[in-house]
């Protein structure tokens, strides 16, 4: 098929549907860039700074990956979120569970934007903070593709240094 799923395991160095993922992403983006590339789930990585710049990269100049689950991956929201602006064909994006602070969910914010591909957004389990919230919902009155948005145990009022669960400064939906 044209997806590949990479689940439960700490290292890139893992061998999915014929490719060794680090070694090819560190190929320029030879992996992200597949043309026959459509889903890539990469949920419970440890995705570093090197990779994420990597996987930036290809999203500005990939024309076939349409789902994206970043979902635990550790994953720096501002540079998938600053490269996907412009993005074309990206419907589905999943950045669940991952550090939206030092400004993550206004990058996010600017990319809906102007991004008019994105169908599907997940920031479940995530730390906006009230900024952060704000800025999305502004964001999404000029959005006119997103008809999706996960905020399962989205943390509003204050930024938790751990969240484990959902409390009182939950939102489920917008």
């Amino acid at each position: 098929t044209n997806q590949v799923a990479l689940r439960q395991c700490n290292d890139l160095r893992v061998c999915a549907s014929g490719y060794e993922v680090k070694e090819e992403i560190a190929k320029k983006n030879h992996f992200l860039l597949a043309t026959h590339l459509t889903s890539l789930n990469l949920q419970f990585f440890h995705v570093g700074a090197r990779e994420t710049q990597y996987i930036a990269t290809a999203l500005q100049e990939n024309n076939t990956l349409t789902s994206l689950d970043l979902n635990r991956t550790q994953i720096e929201v501002q540079s998938i979120a600053s490269a996907l602006k412009g993005n074309t064909t990206l419907t589905s994006l999943t950045l669940g569970t991952n550090n939206t602070r030092n400004g993550g969910a206004q990058f996010i914010a600017s990319m809906l934007e102007t991004n008019n591909a994105l169908k599907t957004l997940g920031l479940f389990s995530t730390c906006l903070g009230d900024e952060g919230a704000q800025s999305i919902a502004t964001a999404l009155k000029a959005n006119q593709t997103l008809t999706t948005l996960d905020l399962r145990c989205v943390y509003i009022r204050r930024i938790m240094k751990s969240p484990t669960h959902c409390s009182d400064n939950a939102i489920g939906d917008l």
